[in-house]
């Protein structure tokens, strides 16, 4: 879909709140997810790991975006300087948390 559409449509389509305008970084606790979204998460990680054009960042957070959008999951994306240049990443956050730990060392893009 990324391919065709920009990045706003396509979350709206997957039923995930894209928040590319706020600049608050991300919550340093985990998300407290039940069960059964746990299992998802399992489930979609081990999916990505066989996916022929590349296990991305951005691609795991669509996918289980989806999956988990009963809970109104929000996709964030950030940088952070490296040595080798600037790197970018992307995360979920429900309720404010977010759902991977290494979020926290990443500038969240904003306005």
């Amino acid at each position: 879909m990324l391919r065709r559409h920009d990045l706003p449509t396509v979350c709206a389509r997957l039923g995930i709140v894209p928040d590319l305008d706020s600049g608050d970084p991300p919550a340093t606790g985990p998300a407290v997810l039940p069960g059964r979204a746990r299992t998802a998460i399992r489930a979609c990680s081990a999916a990505t790991r066989r996916w022929r054009h590349g296990d991305t960042c951005l691609r795991r957070c669509l996918l289980v975006g989806n999956r988990l959008r009963h809970l109104s999951p929000v996709l964030r994306i950030g940088v952070r300087r490296d040595g080798d240049g600037i790197l970018a990443h992307s995360w979920l956050e429900v309720d404010g948390r977010t759902l991977d730990p290494t979020a926290v060392d990443f500038a969240p893009l904003g306005r």
